[in-house]
């Protein structure tokens, strides 16, 4: 359990980021649809894309360098038994950050009935994923189940967010999600490198294009989320 709950806890530590903007998108977009504002969605995308970018570089970092990481605060011996599922954490945080703006948007509009139905579909196929894929595969099987769950919750949340409010057709909503879920892949493309010095340019580069993305679309173009 140690092996699993660690690794986890550093991780999952990273949403305070989402947790502290939604704060501030919650009475924005309760305002927002109050008054019909033909803005809302235009907010709801730079949410997604701020929250992607931000988080993308420390998920990376955490990722790439997860068994340095365990070793140093911990132990190799330890970091040898845990790097992996923090890999695999540190991706399913990411996906999950995302998912924090669609859940806040149905809250906000009056809705919570929706999230509340989505959790209890996801119960028992979560369950029963955890419970198979754990008794094959020990702690990696449980984090597996869990980083399933997390993108199968991404798609409900900004399915059902988009059917609220009719932005667009269900099958852009799945590929703008599978997008990002790509761009997070290559990113985390770097752990097949095994040199640390490799890994140290990958990580590098990824950083670079992160916030030069993030500088172009929200700061230059004035994509602030009011």
């Amino acid at each position: 359990v140690a092996y699993y709950t660690t690794p986890q806890e550093i991780i999952t530590k990273i949403w305070i980021i989402p947790g502290a903007l939604t704060s501030v998108l919650f009475p924005a977009f309760t305002a927002s649809l109050t008054r019909n504002d033909k803005n809302t969605q235009d907010t709801f995308d730079k949410a997604v894309m701020g929250i992607f970018f931000i988080v993308l570089p420390i998920s990376i970092m955490l990722a790439l360098f997860a068994k340095e990481l365990l070793s140093v605060w911990i132990g190799f011996d330890f970091a040898i038994k845990s790097a992996a599922l923090m890999k695999v954490f540190a991706f399913g945080v990411l996906i999950n950050c995302l998912s924090h703006i669609p859940y806040t948007l149905i809250q906000s509009a009056g809705h919570p009935r929706i999230t509340a139905i989505l959790h209890l579909v996801q119960l028992p196929i979560f369950v029963i994923g955890l419970w198979l894929l754990t008794s094959k595969y020990g702690s990696m099987g449980a984090a597996i189940a869990w980083l399933g769950r997390l993108i199968l919750d991404a798609f409900l949340m900004f399915s059902a967010s988009n059917n609220l409010q009719k932005w667009r057709k269900q099958l852009n909503v799945f590929l703008m999600l599978s997008g990002y879920i790509c761009l997070a892949l290559l990113a985390f493309s770097g752990l097949l490198f095994e040199n640390l010095y490799l890994r140290v340019t990958w990580c590098l580069l990824s950083l670079f294009i992160s916030w030069l993305i993030l500088i172009k679309y929200v700061f230059v173009n004035n994509a602030h989320i009011t």
